[in-house]
């Protein structure tokens, strides 16, 4: 299998209607537990001093970016011919 991106999943992959179903303030809505069963950063930043996370639960938090107690929700992108 070929890797043709590796990153952190974003606020607006999320919040898309087609595909993980979250509203602008929770995952709860997400189908995927997976979405919602932890805390975790997105590669999203809301500001110049906020990045937004997805918080215990499901919530959307905008957190300062110097926390370390938090992990990440990777998404690995690799080619259809594989499948």
């Amino acid at each position: 299998i070929v890797i043709n991106e590796a990153r952190a999943i974003t606020y607006d992959e999320l919040t898309d209607t087609n595909t993980f179903k979250c509203t602008s303030s929770s995952c709860f809505s997400c189908p995927y537990k997976w979405i919602y069963s932890s805390t975790y950063w997105t590669g999203t930043a809301k500001d110049d001093n906020y990045v937004w996370r997805v918080g215990y639960g499901g919530l959307f938090v905008a957190s300062p970016s110097n926390l370390n107690s938090i992990g990440v929700r990777p998404v690995i992108v690799i080619s259809k011919n594989y499948f």
